[in-house]
């Protein structure tokens, strides 16, 4: 089954597709491929961000004249996928070429990789490159600025704690083992999920409703007259109609007057 990108966008007159048949997987070097000429060549997969810049590489294909643009679908050839990623475990001559990103391109010269292209993601700069630098006997760029990939599905999985911090401390004696104690933290149940979401947010309304005052303002009052600290702390006795205890003065001593 083939990829969508190479279903939709390339066809084998402006776009030469490679497949795990093309390169020398078996080999130490594993990401070579068997065809000398000077070949720009997409590494893609079915995301959109793919989609995205197979569109371009087509149009740039189409219109220039002489060098050859080459792609392969990695969720296709998944075997060209981990010849790549394997390049991360091996400290060989071809480990700068090793899979950190899709999608991405590298440009062959006789079977070798000797550039990744870091440019712009558009027509013009890519053919202007494919004339002017790509195919130079002397040109080498072994260092890709991307990484990571764009995903479409990105499922996140909520409520787990981490064991030994101060809301989940590591327990010392078997009484604290109780049945609301969960360690690990996870609902055991939908609901108890949507709950935790619930309040996850209610308190994330709560911080944002809460006004901190500028410094050199009279912090608020609570309810009661009761004001605050910045800092949100109650000041004790404040403007509540309360009032410390006052000591009572220190009595001065007057000596006896003098009898004339």
């Amino acid at each position: 089954m083939e990829g969508i990108v190479q279903r939709t966008l390339f066809s084998q007159e402006s776009v030469k597709m490679l497949h795990e048949i093309d390169f020398n997987i078996e080999s130490d070097t594993r990401i070579n491929i068997k065809h000398t000429e000077c070949m720009l060549v997409l590494f893609y997969a079915d995301n959109i961000e793919s989609k995205k810049l197979a569109e371009i590489w087509l149009d740039a294909a189409k219109q220039a004249v002489g060098p050859i643009f080459a792609a392969c679908n990695l969720a296709v050839d998944r075997k060209v996928a981990q010849a790549f990623n394997s390049l991360n475990m091996a400290n060989g001559a071809l480990h700068w070429a090793a899979l950190k990103t899709v999608p991405f391109v590298l440009i062959y010269q006789n079977g070798w990789p000797i550039a990744f292209y870091n440019g712009e993601r558009a027509v013009q700069p890519i053919i202007d490159y494919s004339l002017t630098l790509a195919c130079k006997v002397d040109y080498h760029e072994p260092e890709n600025l991307y990484g990571g990939m764009k995903i479409e599905n990105n499922l996140k999985m909520e409520g787990i704690v981490q064991y030994g911090i101060p809301k989940n401390p590591f327990r010392k004696d078997s009484l604290q083992y109780t049945s609301d104690g969960n360690i690990r933290g996870y609902p055991v149940s939908e609901e108890e999920l949507q709950d935790t979401s619930d309040n996850n947010d209610d308190n994330n309304d709560n911080n944002n409703d809460k006004e901190i005052p500028a410094e050199g303002t009279n912090p608020p009052e609570l309810v009661g007259g009761v004001r605050l600290t910045p800092q949100g702390t109650p000041i004790i006795g404040a403007e509540t109609g309360e009032s410390e205890e006052e000591e009572p003065p220190v009595p001065t001593f007057q000596p006896p007057p003098i009898p004339n």
